[in-house]
């Protein structure tokens, strides 16, 4: 693991070559503190982020400045209700959640996220106070604050990653500058700095007692080359070893590196290195091993500080009481134990290794509040999906993991049973193994299980609900949410039938102003299209051309109004006008013949069509059906159709029931249980 965390933070630095190192370790930070559950996102405040890197807030405010000009970090204000930030949301670019450990550095197991958010606790956290009245201490660098603070954080942090098992470092090969030495040079190429500026960084260090510069005695009695020791990774090893970890006796330091080395990544050094040090790392394969012992139970997390209302970290999902920081990533439905007596809570931290935490037996029962609905969620998962098992063991874990969560979401509308019962119809003919031209064999698992499973759209309102149709439909409402809209808002008020928005000032066809805007594009698209047909038959690819020019012209025009300052209803007034104008020069003949010739000639093969929608315009071999719309294109029509065919049902039984007492029943049994998601 130390190896995965060393290569991750490497793929950081180097992914934000030329930023300050306030920037740099900004983005350590956050990807430490990003949570798991939540797809790597950090919740963060700005003091906060000035405790852990020991600067000021201006200091981070020109940090964030400059990661978002350069793109390196993505942000997201938290607002409160009187419109005041409260906090951002923050996410490094590449940083993702992963099942397992892969190739890919920056794809980070929860228990590797875990480790991380206790290895930089352990070496620069500004150390909080528990709800149970425990504190835990601060870090090693936690007192230097001020300038050159956050260098020598980045600093202390690689280099913990690049040492041993006995605490040294391995130095950077090549030729350096003798007068500064090899260990400035070292930690110059780790921060990426000049060497007499990685000598001051080492000095400073050093002067803080996180590490001592060792140089190796000779006969002679005079100093030789010198190394870096950090004592505090020293120690946790020897803390680890002195456990009484069961391990078999290995005589070879070689084949014992080889055995704690991981499988999934390459050693390669975080220090830009030439041959020679690359000559250096092949004969010391025992500074990368990775020591393996019995890991340090966990600590009950707490709020940061007494009132600062700031945790150390994101808890996994559960019950806000838990604030806490890498301990709470690593939480099991088991209750946390405390560390046992004689043994440092940060040890295992500077190994970076995972940590398995313990159950006593008092609490080995019980569960985080909310985890028997994880367990019944997993129950009608399994019971569905228990007709294709074989089909789920053909997969991989990565896919399994995808086809549990398409499940999850069909099953909030349908039941176990009847999911269960509509799969084992449709394996029944099907197999696994088999010749590939055999259309009773399953060639893909995962897609012939994601195709198999019913098509459900949440609903855009309460997001709880599903309503039947297309994936790609982002606005669908479901009937309990267009029934409590209507019971809610007043006669003068409708509900468009397109896209299921309430307003008061509807159109001539009842819908609002962007359907009829759309509409009206889509119209004079269908002309050009319908023109461009009729006259270049021979072409397929005529259509979709002529529907882009359109588009393509709307969008223009909008554009330009905009340029000169007019409004929103003048630049839809713009696009409208320069659609049907393109239109009627494809109706008349003089519409861009020639591009649409030498457009369909280049993209369209003599048996390949593309959707007659521009907003798609998908290239397609199949057989072409009479609509001219590929197959997501028609399933959305469809589904645009029938929602609106439902709305006008739902608004035409409630404008039927009467106003006084039995109106308002009728209304309540219409609305049904979406009271309960009327806040949202």
């Amino acid at each position: 693991m130390r190896r995965r965390l060393s290569a991750a933070v490497r793929a950081l630095v180097e992914a934000g070559a030329g930023l300050s190192d306030a920037a740099q370790l900004l983005r350590v930070v956050v990807a430490a503190k990003a949570r798991h559950d939540a797809g790597c996102v950090a919740r963060l405040r700005v003091p906060e982020l000035a405790r852990w890197m020991g600067v000021g807030n201006s200091t981070v405010d020109k940090a964030l400045a400059e990661l978002r000009r350069a793109g390196a970090l993505y942000t997201v204000e938290r607002r409160a209700a009187s419109g005041a930030v409260t906090g951002l949301d923050c996410t490094v670019p590449g940083l993702r959640a992963a099942a397992a450990a892969g190739t890919d550095p920056l794809a980070l197991p929860r228990a590797e996220l875990a480790t991380l958010l206790r290895l930089v606790e352990r070496l620069f956290g500004p150390g909080w106070k528990h709800q149970d009245g425990t504190r835990t201490p601060p870090g090693l660098l936690a007192s230097r604050v001020g300038r050159g603070a956050a260098t020598d954080r980045l600093a202390l942090v690689l280099l913990v990653l690049e040492a041993r098992a006995d605490g040294r470092v391995r130095l950077c090969g090549g030729a350096v500058d003798t007068r500064v030495g090899r260990p400035a040079a070292t930690v110059a190429r780790l921060v990426g700095s000049g060497i007499h500026a990685g000598a001051r960084v080492l000095a400073r260090l050093q002067r803080a007692g996180v590490l001592e510069l060792v140089r190796k005695p000779t006969a002679s009695g005079l100093a030789a080359r010198g190394e870096i020791r950090i004592p505090a990774v020293a120690s946790a090893h020897r803390a680890a070893s002195g456990t009484g970890a069961c391990r078999p006796a290995i005589s070879d330091p070689a084949l014992a590196a080889a055995r704690d080395q991981h499988p999934a990544t390459a050693d390669k050094s975080q220090v830009a290195a030439g041959p020679e040090a690359r000559a250096l790392e092949a004969a010391e394969p025992d500074g990368a091993a990775d020591l393996h012992t019995t890991h340090t139970p966990v600590v009950a997390a707490g709020v940061e500080g007494e009132g600062a209302g700031v945790v150390s970290g994101e808890a996994a999902s559960g019950p806000a009481a838990v604030a806490g920081g890498a301990r709470g990533r690593t939480r099991t439905g088991a209750a946390l134990a405390r560390p046992a007596s004689g043994k440092p809570a940060g040890a295992g931290a500077l190994r970076a290794e995972g940590q398995t935490p313990p159950i006593s037996p008092d609490t080995g029962q019980e569960q985080r509040p909310g985890g028997w609905r994880q367990e019944c969620a997993r129950s009608r998962v399994r019971t569905a999906l228990a007709p294709v098992a074989f089909v789920l063991d053909a997969m991989t874990p990565g896919q399994r993991a995808v086809a549990v969560r398409a499940a999850e979401v069909v099953l909030r509308t349908v039941a176990p049973e009847s999911l269960a019962a509509q799969l084992a119809a449709r394996v029944g003919p099907m197999s696994v193994s088999g010749p590939l031209e055999d259309r009773g064999v399953i060639r893909d698992p995962l897609a012939w299980l994601l195709s198999q499973l019913p098509s459900v759209t949440l609903c855009g309102r309460c997001g709880v609900r599903g309503t039947a149709g297309a994936p790609s439909a982002r606005s669908a409402v479901c009937d309990q949410c267009v029934a409590h809209v209507m019971s809610v808002l007043d006669r003068g008020t409708r509900i468009c039938p397109v896209c299921g928005r309430p307003g008061s000032r509807l159109g001539e066809g009842g819908q609002c102003g962007r359907c009829e805007h759309r509409q009206v594009l889509e119209r004079a698209g269908d002309w050009a299209a319908e023109a461009a047909g009729a006259d270049q038959a021979h072409r397929p690819g005529a259509g979709a051309a002529a529907r882009r020019a359109v588009l393509e012209a709307a969008r223009a025009a909008a554009a330009e109004a905009e340029r000169r300052g007019a409004g929103p209803l003048l630049q839809e007034l713009a696009a409208r006008l320069a659609a049907q104008n393109t239109a009627a020069e494809w109706v008349s003949g003089f519409g861009g013949r020639d591009r649409a010739d030498r457009d369909a000639s280049r993209a369209e093969g003599p048996e390949a069509w593309r959707c007659a929608d521009a907003r798609c315009a998908r290239r397609s071999t199949a057989r072409r059906p009479n609509s001219g719309l590929c197959s997501s294109c028609d399933h959305a029509r469809e589904h645009r159709e029938a929602r609106a065919a439902r709305v006008a049902r739902m608004a035409a039984a409630v404008a039927s029931a009467p106003s006084g007492g039995e109106g308002r029943a009728a209304r309540e049994g219409l609305e049904g249980p979406a009271t309960a998601s009327s806040g949202r």
